[in-house]
Order: structure tokens, then C-alpha cells, then sequence
């Protein structure tokens, strides 16, 4: 499986492949200056494709958030503000406790995680 990544945000999004079998993803976003890390890249193609919606997609679709569990286990939550070419100019990073974590998963927010499965 190829991971594809949508032409309109591909100027802020670099990348790479790790491991003797590819077996590590990284994906960096450029406008934010953060690097995200998947196990698989189903989980990786899965959070290209929220940062599309959040960037340049459907305004109705947006949340102007996304997550992301590190491979410490913290859910941080970004909260990001889009100019109209889909970069972002402003975010606010947090880590969500337990009980949100609660209300975001009854609410199905898309949790893009390092290490494990992926919800949406």
C-alpha cells in the first residue's frame, strides 16, 4: 500500500520511511514544525487524510483540531487555526487527561496514534 498524500497540502507535509523493512513512519509537518510517528501506514495515511479535511476540505467537516498519541501513550490535542491556502498559522498543542480523552472518543475525534491502532 502506497500512502498517498492530497496535492493541496503537499507543500507542508515531508515523509520518510525507517527500518529495514520500512517498518517506522515518519511524517513532518512543515508550517508547524512537529514530526508525528506511525507503526503502520495505515495509521499514517489515516492522519494525511484528517489533515486534509482540517486544511482544505469541506469547512462543515472541520473540528480545527486534530490528535495525536506519542509513543509515550499522551494524547495531544492541537488546536489549529488554517489560512485559506491550508497552512497553518496558528496552533495550540495540550495534552488531554483522561477524562477528555473520555468525551473525545464518545464524540469519535480521530485520534491519529504512534503506536497501536487507530480510531476514527
Amino acid at each position: 500500500m502506497a500512502i498517498l498524500i492530497d496535492k493541496r497540502i503537499q507543500k507542508f507535509v515531508e515523509g520518510y520511511l525507517h527500518g529495514e523493512n520500512d517498518e517506522i513512519i515518519s511524517i513532518y509537518l512543515k508550517d508547524i514544525n512537529e514530526t508525528f510517528w506511525f507503526d503502520s501506514k495505515l495509521a499514517a495515511q489515516n492522519f494525511l487524510n484528517k489533515q486534509a479535511v482540517e486544511r482544505v476540505g469541506n469547512s462543515e467537516l472541520r473540528k480545527n483540531s486534530f490528535c495525536y498519541k506519542n509513543p509515550e501513550g499522551e494524547i495531544h490535542r492541537y488546536l489549529i487555526t488554517v489560512n485559506k491556502k491550508g497552512q497553518i498559522v496558528f496552533y495550540l498543542e495540550e495534552v488531554i487527561d483522561e477524562e477528555e480523552i473520555e468525551f473525545w472518543e464518545k464524540e469519535k475525534v480521530y485520534i491519529a496514534e504512534a503506536i497501536g491502532k487507530v480510531t476514527s
